[in-house]
């Protein structure tokens, strides 16, 4: 009985050791749970103020994209015809860069060859870039094909305001999707 008595002391030593281990383990336990509460409320606030400024960032390249296109497709219309054709075309369509990261397997070659026999105005140019902004592969892709396919625009003079008048809309449009004005 005796020894029962004392390997059962014993055994409540150990227990009390080890319920002593575990108390200060749980209070460690609680100062970390505090601590990453702190951190997680910190960053709470740091996350919203850092998701602004990339929204805001995200927006001001976009708009800068949307302006460095126009002005490669001023500064490669030689001719101030309003539109890129022929040999204009060698040199605006590879230029495209951004417009080449969103559809990286398109065959910007076959772009090229169709803009320098068949031309490609700011119209179409805006509309892509509206898919570009939209980060919309699909769609991008889809008026790329359609640029290809489309004939020589013949224009009239009525035809060709009207086609401005369409572009600066589209450009705006655009210039919104960014979260500025034009």
């Amino acid at each position: 009985f005796r020894e029962q008595l004392f390997y059962m002391k014993q055994e409540n030593g150990r227990f009390r050791e080890s319920n002593d281990y575990l108390e200060g383990r749980l209070s460690s336990l609680k100062t970390v749970t505090d601590d990453l509460e702190d951190v997680r409320q910190k960053l709470g606030s740091d996350l919203e103020t850092t998701t602004k400024l990339l929204m805001d960032m995200h927006r001001y390249s976009s708009l800068q994209t949307i302006t460095a296109v126009v002005n490669l497709f001023y500064e490669a219309d030689w001719d101030n015809s309003g539109h890129i054709i022929g040999d204009e075309a060698s040199i605006f369509i590879p230029q495209l860069d951004s417009i080449w990261a969103l559809v990286p397997s398109f065959d910007w070659s076959r772009l090229e060859e169709a803009v320098s026999k068949h031309g490609l105005t700011l119209h179409q140019l805006s509309v892509l870039l509206s898919y570009l902004v939209d980060e919309d592969e699909k769609g991008c892709k889809q008026e790329l094909e359609r640029i290809i396919a489309s004939e020589p625009a013949k224009k009239t003079s009525s035809a060709a305001v009207g086609e401005e008048a369409q572009t600066q809309a589209n450009l705006e449009e655009a210039y919104e999707a960014t979260g500025m004005t034009a």
